[in-house]
């Protein structure tokens, strides 16, 4: 339900930007420039809230997946460990704390 929410909410801030960005062009060309400056001040606006919350959906999935990762290190490691023995001191080097890259 919040990925949902999430879409609705920045198809909303693209329209609103969109449109207050084409009304500023309009109101340019009929010299009303005023008028323009303010509603190409709304379009920045939007802009903005639309790239901070691209970027806050794109770090909640990063961290999605980090934590993914890490769960399944931690099953191949309790399931590869020797009876009794910590999996954390079984592979001392490990690179848990390794940051995901995309597009690698």
């Amino acid at each position: 339900m919040k990925k949902f929410n999430i879409s609705s909410k920045m198809f909303k801030l693209r329209y609103l930007c969109k449109y207050h960005l084409q009304l500023c062009a309009v109101l340019s060309q009929l010299l009303r420039n005023k008028e323009a400056l303010q509603h190409g001040m709304m379009a920045s606006f939007y802009g903005q809230e639309l790239i901070l919350n691209t970027s806050d959906l794109c770090h909640g999935y990063i961290d999605k997946l980090q934590h993914e990762k890490n769960q399944q290190k931690q099953q191949h490691a309790s399931l590869a460990k020797p009876p009794g023995e910590d999996p954390a001191l079984a592979n001392p080097n490990s690179d848990e704390d390794e940051p995901i890259v995309i597009g690698k």
